[in-house]
This record gives structure tokens, sequence and C-alpha cells, in this order.
């Protein structure tokens, strides 16, 4: 089925003892050890250049009426000091080049944004910069300072119409919203009480990987804080680990409460 459906097949021997014994062409079989890491690295590089690679003789994964502009989908969304957004798309249609201008929906405003591109480049893993990305290929996008609020999922495009409600159903890229069920309600409030916008800023920058609602709040034990919604106890302890350990500001949250 894989072959019908012209998929890409990377061959793995994860026993390197087993090579000769099984008479395996060395050369279309990647050798990897899960228990030192050898050839890892070659494994994701080898991934990403055959299971993402651009041949624009393809038609693409997603189906679009022709047309001659570029088409993305955000996928990811990280960021960084000093650089800001790093977006992660893959491009649907067309192709993307730097300097060029964007549109994008803002998540909270749901207003479209136009946005200047910075840098393209891909990750193989390392960062790699480019000067254009071309369909089917997956890479990031940063620019210049915003604070749009980007949505995992939203399309992007040179072309503002692309958010015509009749465009996006000719396209069949209007996105359905299924409405998320939070289960998990708990109170995160920060231990030193000047630490309140930091808590603020750090609860937002999880916010764009991690689905779960941010409200402020107010305790009149424990002062100024927020209220959160989640998915599951485990999004909960992922997010109050990354606070204390990874952006390292202490924290008091109430007992989570089942929605």
């Amino acid at each position: 089925d894989l072959i019908k459906n012209d998929e890409t097949i990377i061959k793995i021997l994860n026993d390197l003892s087993s090579v000769l014994d099984r008479n395996i062409n060395e050369s279309n079989v990647l050798q990897i050890s899960g228990k030192t890491g050898y050839g890892i690295l070659n494994l994701i590089k080898t991934i990403i250049i055959k299971g993402f690679s651009c041949d624009t003789t393809k038609k693409s994964n997603i189906k679009f009426i022709k047309c001659f502009f570029f088409i993305g989908t955000i996928i990811s969304v990280s960021y960084e000091n000093f650089k800001g957004y790093i977006v992660t798309i893959i491009v649907n249609n067309g192709q993307i080049k730097k300097n060029e201008n964007i549109f994008t929906k803002d998540k909270k405003t749901n207003e479209i944004v136009k946005l200047k591109i910075i840098n393209i480049g891909i990750n193989i893993p390392e960062r790699i910069y480019k000067n254009q990305l071309h369909i089917n290929e997956i890479g990031f996008l940063t620019f210049k300072k915003t604070t749009i609020n980007f949505e995992i999922g939203t399309i992007i495009s040179t072309n503002k119409d692309i958010y015509n409600i009749q465009i996006e159903k000719n396209l069949k890229i209007k996105k359905e919203k299924n409405k998320l069920q939070y289960s998990i309600f708990t109170e995160i409030f920060p231990y030193d009480k000047n630490n309140i916008f930091l808590l603020k800023k750090y609860l937002n920058y999880l916010n764009l990987n991690n689905e779960f609602s941010i409200k402020p709040c107010i305790s009149s034990c424990l002062g100024a804080g927020f209220s959160c919604n989640f998915l599951g106890s485990f999004y909960l302890n992922v997010i109050l680990n990354r606070l204390e350990n990874e952006y390292k500001i202490k924290i008091i949250n109430t007992p989570s409460i089942g929605l």
C-alpha cells in the first residue's frame, strides 16, 4: 500500500551485529543504535531530506485549487530572545522568499495581520538559512518585532484575500474549529508577588505550543495570579515543571480540580 501511494520508505536496522547474518545490502539500510545513539543524527537528516524534500513535479498532499501565490500552514511556534517568534510552517502551495510580506490571523483578535519575513530556513536538524522555501518543504520563518498571537494550524499567505470566506471554502482549507474540552482547573500564583509580570510572560510563551487557557485572577491570600484550564493532569504537570525548572520562577498553585 505504501508503494502504491508513492510513499517514501527508509530502511533501518537497529541491530548492527546482524547485518552480515541477514545478508542485507548496507548501502540501502541505515544502521543505528538506540543504546549508544550511533546513526541517530544521520537518521533524522535522512527523514527530513527524503520525507519533506521539494519536488515540484508532484502535487501537494493538500488539495488546493490552481493558484500562483504562497499558502502555508503553521505547525509549530517558539520564542527566542533577540530573535522573537520562530514559526515553523509547511508550504502547501507556491513558494515564499526572504523579505516578502505575508498575512495571517491573530489568535486572540481574529484580525488579519501583515508581517515582513526577516529570515527563512530549515532544520536538518541544525538551523540552515535559505532565501526561499518551495512547495512541500518544511521550514521556519522569523519576522520583524511583532506582538501577534500565532496559532498552530492557521493558514498564512502572501495573498490577503485568502481569508475571504468564499475563497477558503473553494480551497478546502477553511479551518473546522472543534472546541477543546478542558478537564483540569487550577490557579497559579508567583511565590514573589513582584514576579507577576514575569509569570504572565512565561505562561504566554508556554501557551504558544501548549493548549491551555489563561485568565487573570485575584486571591485574598495569595494576591494576583492566573486561572488556567488544562486538557488533563499531564499537561498541568508539564507546565508547572517548565515554569520552575526551565524559567526558574517559584510558583504556588492551588489543588487541581476536575471540570
